[in-house]
């Protein structure tokens, strides 16, 4: 089986438990991720390209599949511009 890339934008409480959940994944692993916050951004592990621009991340050829874990309101448009490109997604909520 091949590995997914996979980016995750939402780097709050839900996105910062999803980046520890890549650790050691065979199959999957994280190669991006966004956030408006370079705090958080800053404290991604090593090897991860941090973008603060959702557009440039999904741009970047980096990531196969998207993960969602920003407020409710932005789902929709996310997702949408997301699968636009072909690139999978997996929505929190």
């Amino acid at each position: 089986m091949a590995t997914i890339r996979f980016g995750i934008t939402g780097l709050g409480n839900m996105g910062s438990g999803h980046v520890s959940a890549f650790a050691g994944h065979k199959n999957a692993t994280l190669t991006a991720a966004c956030d408006a916050s370079a705090e958080r951004l800053a404290k991604l592990p090593d090897g991860v390209k941090p973008f603060d621009n959702y557009q440039k991340m999904l741009d970047s050829g980096l990531i196969d599949a998207v993960v969602i874990a920003v407020p409710h309101y932005d789902h929709v448009p996310m997702s949408i511009t997301a699968m636009k490109k072909g690139i999978h997604v997996l929505c929190e909520k």
